[in-house]
């Protein structure tokens, strides 16, 4: 039987770790903190956890904001996935506003309801930055793959 100072002890590990990745969490980060299965189904059905992409939680309360919202996406599509595309520019700050669903490029396929998703092949790790506290195509590498729909002269004004 565990105690209430064990069970205070797992709900400071998730809200930190929370804390440093907007307000969110993945499954195997829950797992890795010692919960169970039944133990992250009953934080769900007592409103503690919010499933907000498979394998990936929001604590306390549902993503509120894009930025919450993107970096559930990233977290979705694994170790590795960086936010791209048009997520990526508004995340550069390049566009106003955030057009969902957010963009993902990843080197595993991933089919994730709400996020599209991109093949990671050509990506190198100059390719990819950290921005906000979250993994995200390079503002050249975002500028390539985002240069037909930006077209001959939005692209040149946004790249000066």
């Amino acid at each position: 039987m565990r105690n209430s100072q064990q069970i205070r002890g797992d709900f400071d590990g998730i809200t930190a770790l929370a804390a440093r990745q907007h307000g969110l969490v993945t499954r195997r980060q829950l797992l890795g903190l010692g919960l169970g299965e039944s133990a992250i189904v009953y934080r769900c059905q007592n409103g503690r956890l919010f499933r907000v992409h498979r394998g990936v939680y929001a604590v306390g309360r549902p993503p509120a904001t894009a930025l919450e919202r993107a970096a559930a996406a990233v977290l979705a599509c694994g170790p590795g996935a960086a936010l791209s595309h048009a997520s990526a520019l508004s995340l550069w700050g390049f566009t106003s506003g955030w057009r969902e669903p957010h963009h993902v490029t990843s080197a595993k396929t991933h089919i994730r309801p709400g996020i599209v998703t991109h093949d990671a092949r050509g990506l190198t790790h100059a390719d990819l930055r950290t921005q906000l506290g979250i993994r995200v195509t390079s503002p050249a590498r975002t500028f390539l793959d985002c240069a037909t729909e930006l077209g001959p002269h939005r692209l040149p004004r946004l790249v000066a």
